[in-house]
Order: C-alpha cells, then sequence, then structure tokens
C-alpha cells in the first residue's frame, strides 16, 4: 500500500485505550487512505480492541480502501483466532 498511513498499536491495547484507537481510526475515515496497523509490540490485547479494529477493517472495505495488520504478534494473532476474527483482519496465512 503506498499511500497508507500508520497506525501503531500500544504494548497494551485493551479496553482502558480502545476510546483513544477509536478517534486516532475514526479521524482517518474521511481521508481516503488505507490503514496500515502495526501490532508488533502488543502484549496483551482484548476482545474491544480486536472488535474495534474489526469493524474498522469493514469500513474500509465498504470504502473500497484497505487495512492491514503488519507483523502481528503471537499474542495479537492467537487472541485474533481464539476470538474467531483473524480472517476478519485477514490474518488468516
Amino acid at each position: 500500500m503506498a499511500d497508507a498511513t500508520l497506525i501503531e498499536l500500544d504494548k497494551i491495547s485493551d479496553i482502558s485505550k480502545v476510546e483513544a484507537l477509536h478517534e486516532k481510526l475514526e479521524a482517518l475515515l474521511g481521508s481516503a487512505a488505507s490503514v496500515d496497523i502495526d501490532a508488533a509490540r502488543v502484549e496483551r490485547v482484548d476482545t474491544a480492541t480486536l472488535q474495534l479494529l474489526t469493524v474498522f477493517f469493514r469500513t474500509l472495505d465498504r470504502h473500497h480502501l484497505q487495512a492491514r495488520i503488519l507483523n502481528p504478534s503471537r499474542t495479537f494473532a492467537d487472541t485474533a483466532r481464539l476470538l474467531g476474527l483473524a480472517d476478519a483482519l485477514n490474518l488468516s496465512n
């Protein structure tokens, strides 16, 4: 993605930080740019964060834009799989 905007997830990406992440992602919706989300540093992630990212991916898709997770940590990928969200977040490979 040549014109993608990069968002880096926090080491602890849980409900205590989901509002701030929501604000960042919402601000990007009007930018007409694809989004890369770097999940390499994530050591803890919860359902709220993964649900928010799933809705964000679907919203971008409806606007013919893309989002992708870069370098998902094992914790991030395992939690997404456990919750059945790996496909929605394009982590299937």
